[in-house]
This record gives C-alpha cells, sequence and structure tokens, in this order.
C-alpha cells in the first residue's frame, strides 16, 4: 500500500473537490439555481475522472497484493499486466 501513497493523496484530494463542489452547489441553488445547472455537465466530467482514478487505485491495489501472493509465473504475468 505505501507504493501508491501519493496516488492516494490525489483521489483523497479530488474526492474532497468534488465534496466542496457540491456544497457549494446546494447553496447557489437557493440564490441563484442558475450556475450550478450551467456547471453540471463540468462537473460530471471531474465527477468520472475521480471515479475512475479511484478505480485504477483500488485495481493497482488488488494487483499488488495478487502478485505478492502468486507463486507462479502465470499467476505473476497476469498481476504484472
Amino acid at each position: 500500500m505505501e507504493n501508491f501513497k501519493e496516488e492516494a493523496v490525489l483521489v483523497e484530494n479530488a474526492v474532497n473537490a468534488l465534496l466542496t463542489t457540491a456544497m457549494e452547489f446546494a447553496k447557489l441553488m437557493k440564490v441563484n439555481p442558475y450556475v450550478p445547472l450551467i456547471a453540471a455537465s463540468d462537473f460530471l466530467n471531474c465527477f468520472g475522472d475521480t471515479l475512475c482514478g479511484w478505480y485504477h487505485l483500488w485495481m493497482a491495489l488488488e494487483a499488488s497484493q495478487g502478485l505478492a501472493k502468486a507463486d507462479n509465473d502465470r499467476e505473476k504475468m497476469f498481476y504484472t499486466g
């Protein structure tokens, strides 16, 4: 897990930015509902990128754990691929 510490920080920062933006959108909806609607597409793109980053991090962690447990070359090739 230590191998992916920097990547985990990036994903955590992205998640925190999404949460902050969502809370700001909720505040803006009470004042001017058009601003969050105008930015909704960009917000969803950022959400998708963050989710992909989280999935990649998850897959990398699973692969590194599987590689550590691999006992033959075929499994090692699978996890390094």
